[in-house]
């Protein structure tokens, strides 16, 4: 009976719907661009035509 009463009260957790925050819209956001580090090619490939 125990193992029943446990078993349904973790289908009801798991089967219930999520509670979700809904954001404002916002008009006329700044646009930002944010970056760290640099960028450098980790592996060089000599690719072309034999002369």
């Amino acid at each position: 009976m125990v193992v029943a009463a446990m078993g349904a009260v973790a289908a009801y957790t798991w089967s219930r719907p999520l509670t979700v925050t809904v954001a404002a819209i916002e008009k006329d956001v700044p646009i930002q661009v944010f970056g760290l580090g640099t960028v450098e090619a980790q592996t060089v490939s000599r690719i072309g035509f034999e002369t």
